[in-house]
């Protein structure tokens, strides 16, 4: 039995890190359902490129690389990615960041991966529904949806329905202003004029804080 002085050999295996420059990896345009214009993700960039002003980048980003272009493109980890640019445009020197790479082929595979990769801020339930959309959309019915993924069929459909509410709904998710259960309620109730109806519960709800 050889003797065991690193981490490394109490390993089942190993999975090669490359640290690369940001030059090297690309966002794949329309791949991550996260919707970087709303509130809570533009302040969770912000915390993380705080956070990565000070520590760097701990969790390795996921890419798959594309022969033709010779790029690493992002599969999971756009997040972590964004922070480190904006942090570039402002002066902050970033030589690497680690990199693991995965196959990704299928953009079906691929999607399926950025929602199971457990690192980083989960999605919200209306952009989960956005992915859950293209992957029905790519061929895959509810049942394989609930059998690869893991989630439950309940949460599966009312994603897919807030996935369709108006950007305003949306806004006032993201601002935690509603509660998912009470967009779906009132959009079940009211359609396209549950905008008006959440906004003045959202005020109700404000006014009797305040109070």
């Amino acid at each position: 039995m050889r003797e065991i002085t690193r981490l490394k050999h109490l390993a089942v295996s190993l999975r090669d890190l490359m640290m690369l420059p940001l030059e090297a990896l690309q966002i794949e345009k329309g791949h991550n359902p996260r919707n970087y214009d709303l509130p809570e993700n533009r302040a969770h960039l912000q915390n993380l490129k705080e956070n990565i002003r000070i520590y760097g980048v701990q969790v390795p980003i996921l890419a798959r690389f594309e022969v033709e272009t010779r790029r690493g493109f992002i599969v999971d980890g756009e997040c972590r990615f964004r922070a480190c640019k904006e942090l570039q445009d402002e002066g902050v020197e970033i030589l690497s960041v680690p990199v693991i790479q995965v196959q990704g082929n299928d953009p079906a595979t691929r999607l399926a991966l950025t929602l199971t990769a457990n690192t980083g801020k989960p999605l919200s339930k209306w952009e989960a529904g956005s992915a859950f959309q293209r992957l029905v959309n790519y061929g895959w019915d509810l049942p394989a949806i609930v059998a690869k993924l893991g989630f439950s069929e309940r949460y599966i459909k009312e994603a897919l329905e807030l996935t369709d509410a108006p950007e305003a709904v949306k806004q006032l998710l993201s601002e935690r202003a509603v509660t998912p259960a009470l967009a779906l309620d009132h959009i079940r109730k009211s359609g396209t004029g549950a905008v008006l109806t959440l906004r003045a519960s959202a005020e109700a709800a404000k006014s009797n804080a305040n109070n």
